[in-house]
């Protein structure tokens, strides 16, 4: 399964923790998809129930539009979640994101 930017892994394997690798945007049409305004994310985050909410909610929290939303692992070690986000707060957003007990890492 392919998204726009990532390669899902081989059957079996998974992709390593805390690394952002495995990216071909060559497919991909970026001229119109992300503004001055939009900023691409990769959250490291713990596994389990209701971290997605939790994480959308500091983004609404900061009057961010998600244009796109990838879960590109969720496993009991772990979930990571890509996200496009469109908002005139960006470093308090990422603050806030970064603080949150869930969260391990979160790079822009």
């Amino acid at each position: 399964m392919r998204f726009c930017g990532l390669s899902q892994p081989a059957a079996g394997k998974q992709l390593p923790p805390r690394r952002l690798t495995g990216f071909d945007v060559s497919h991909c049409d970026h001229s119109s998809s992300m503004d001055v305004n939009t900023h691409g994310l990769l959250i490291d985050a713990d596994a389990g129930p209701g971290v997605l909410h939790r994480l959308t909610g500091v983004i609404a929290e900061h009057g961010g539009d998600i244009g796109t939303c990838s879960i590109i692992e969720n496993t009991p070690l772990g979930a990571r979640v890509y996200f496009e986000v469109k908002t005139a707060a960006w470093e308090r957003m990422l603050t806030d994101l970064r603080e949150l007990p869930i969260v391990r890492r979160a790079d822009s």
